[in-house]
């Protein structure tokens, strides 16, 4: 009697051709996934180089089989090829990956040294960025049009030649959507934001918090600055902030509104705010110059009738904050007058 042999062999075969069918034909495809990255970054570098900017990523390693795609880059630089407006970055190392059936979804880490020079010769000057941590995510949709970009720093400083011109941030959680280009959604949150001393405001130079969020509408053109911005607001340009928070020394700010150009390229604004310590600031104010002592008392006595007290809380004002022709106003009351706002050519 012959026997037949058992079906069970049989499809252990099967499987195992199976599996090694689709392992090959995954290498295969990671293989050819790395060759094209490695060729789209040599075409992009050159496209950059023809519209003036020069990139330089030395030989970048392409890794991570099989479950990423990663590239590690050990000195990138870029520069404009033009010396009007020249400037020039240094970078630390950087690394990018993304998974190989997600290729859009790319994470970075460029955490360490940055070195930007602006200017040329006797005139550059130099800017070093140093971040404990920085790392993000950017998505990209056909055409390598970019849809997001988040960027998260921890421990980050800033500094010049001039010791006093340094800044400093604790950490910083940064968000950009593009939903339909131009148009822009951010949502910004930075925590213990340090100025240089020149940049310090009368209220000093330490932000514990400053959050927004919102968007940008309006249409970009491909123009020269500020030519751009006038295009821009021609076109019912507007900034919607949807949430903006700031802790900054006394003041205790929260609000929302919209930003815009007038006909004369000044900004306008119209927020509705609440503000605790509302007192105090107005003291640092006119420590600082800003607000006439002999104006001083009216200015908090209005201040004092728009107040609430809650039971057990600090007293804080609800009200309009509104900026046109170049003065601040909050409520009725008209607190501050800024310079003509210049954008340059």
């Amino acid at each position: 009697m012959i026997r037949t042999p058992s079906p069970a062999p049989r499809r252990l075969i099967a499987a195992a051709i199976v599996v090694a069918g689709a392992a090959a034909l995954y290498t295969a495809y990671w293989y050819a996934a790395a060759y094209q990255l490695r060729t789209g970054l040599e075409a992009w570098t050159a496209e950059q180089l023809r519209g003036g900017l020069r990139i330089d990523l030395g030989q970048p390693k392409i890794e991570g089989f099989p479950g990423w795609l990663r590239v590690r880059v050990g000195r990138p630089e870029a520069a404009t090829v033009a010396a009007s407006n020249a400037w020039r970055w240094q970078g630390a190392a950087i690394e990018a990956r993304s998974r190989p059936w997600r290729p859009w979804s790319i994470a970075f880490d460029g955490k360490g040294h940055h070195r930007i020079t602006l200017g040329e010769a006797e005139t550059a000057r130099t800017v070093n960025v140093d971040a404990s941590g920085l790392s993000g995510r950017v998505v990209v949709v056909g055409g390598g049009e970019v849809r997001s970009l988040g960027l998260d720093l921890k421990a980050m400083t800033v500094t010049t030649e001039h010791p006093a011109e340094s800044l400093t941030l604790a950490v910083a959680a940064l968000k950009f959507d593009f939903p339909s280009p131009p148009d822009l959604g951010f949502d910004l949150d930075l925590r213990g934001l340090k100025l240089p001393k020149s940049a310090a405001t009368p209220l000093g130079d330490e932000f514990a918090a400053v959050m927004l969020r919102g968007g940008v509408s309006g249409p970009v053109v491909d123009q020269d600055w500020p030519d751009v911005l006038v295009s821009w607001r021609d076109g019912g340009g507007v900034i919607e902030v949807a949430e903006v928070t700031v802790r900054h020394g006394p003041l205790n700010l929260s609000g929302n509104g919209t930003i815009a150009l007038d006909a004369a390229m000044q900004p306008v604004a119209a927020f509705t705010v609440r503000a605790e310590g509302y007192s105090e600031t107005v003291d640092a104010l006119q420590r600082a110059g800003l607000i006439k002592t002999g104006n001083v008392t009216g200015t908090k006595l209005v201040l004092a009738v728009l107040a609430k007290r809650p039971s057990g809380g600090a007293p804080y004002i609800e009200a309009p904050l509104t900026f046109q022709d170049r003065k601040l106003r909050v409520g009725p009351l008209d607190l501050l007058k800024f310079p003509v706002v210049s954008w340059g050519r």
